[in-house]
């Protein structure tokens, strides 16, 4: 062989080499490989709600609580932080602060029964549209009736 088709072949096999470590490098990490121990992803995990905790949220709240609110109360990690969540996601709506009652609270929880009472229809009256207009709004000022 002459020396240029030398010098060719031992240029050519650097080029192929060096290509195939860039390609090696450039390739993404595998992820099937486990990143963090076994150990390490349980203390990661964070418990279920408890069922009182989600009847709360997602129930009897539902048509009151801010997005901002349901967030920050999902973000809790014991219950006793909900506890506290609740009691002052009451006490910031509570019209008389001052009383040991809150009305407010009872009048929505009032507005519940009396949705589930009145509007019930093969579904639990605060899940309807009447029972939800009622429960957010109260009792309307003025009914129109229009019999046929």
């Amino acid at each position: 062989m002459s020396r240029v088709k030398v010098l060719q072949s031992f240029v050519l096999t650097f080029v192929f080499a060096g290509l195939a470590a860039i390609v090696a490098i450039a390739q993404p990490p595998d992820k099937k490989a486990p990143s963090q121990d076994v150990s390490d992803k349980a203390r990661n995990v964070k418990p279920e709600l408890k069922e009182a905790y989600k009847k709360w949220i997602n129930n009897d709240v539902a048509y009151i609580i801010t997005k901002e609110e349901k967030r920050a109360f999902n973000a809790l990690v014991t219950d006793e932080e909900r506890e506290n969540f609740i009691e002052q996601f009451w006490r910031r709506r509570d019209p008389n602060p001052d009383t040991e009652e809150n009305e407010y609270r009872e009048e929505y929880y009032e507005r519940i029964a009396y949705a589930n009472e009145k509007f019930a229809s093969g579904i639990p009256g605060w899940k309807t549209d009447r029972g939800r207009v009622y429960i957010a709004w109260g009792k309307p000022d003025s009914i129109e009736s229009h019999p046929s």
